[in-house]
């Protein structure tokens, strides 16, 4: 999340949101908050950013926080766990092995050590092609990424 207060564009798309969500047109938001519609219209075109009180007024309304409307939102985990509290449990069964693949997968992907500090720059690489040749700009890259492994050994010590 961002702090991202009086930002008329992530107001309007956070009120957007809700109100789709929630099924919730701008009539009817107009009706049931006593606001006016061209109010609610300019809000959500993000045209004007409405004051405190109309804040609360709609998060009261949405049963949200107000951060909820005028943060910038990533994908927060109460918004999965909702999602995933409303699965089937077959779903949820594929839901949560996905998610398991998925750290699975990026566990490979990160490097899990740091090398030693080296005086040279030698490396090994494999290849399932026994006639590949490394070219010179990935030696260049092999060897930049050496050097910053060595910076951040550095940084740590």
């Amino acid at each position: 999340m961002s702090g991202a207060l009086g930002n008329k564009e992530v107001m309007a798309k956070n009120l957007s949101y809700y109100m789709q969500k929630n099924n919730v047109t701008r009539n009817k938001l107009s009706d049931d908050l006593g606001i006016s519609y061209t109010t609610i219209r300019d809000w959500v075109k993000a045209k004007t950013y409405p004051r405190i009180d109309k804040i609360e007024l709609l998060a009261n309304y949405f049963g949200i926080d107000k951060s909820d409307l005028v943060e910038e939102k990533s994908i927060s985990d109460r918004s999965i766990i909702s999602i995933y509290g409303k699965l089937d449990p077959n779903r949820q069964e594929v839901v949560y092995k996905c998610a398991e693949e998925q750290l699975e997968e990026q566990q490979k992907e990160k490097i899990v050590s740091l090398p030693k500090k080296r005086d040279a720059r030698d490396f090994a690489a494999h290849s399932d092609d026994p006639n590949k040749k490394v070219t010179e700009e990935e030696k260049e890259r092999i060897h930049d990424f050496l050097d910053y492994l060595d910076e951040k050994h550095d940084k740590n010590k």
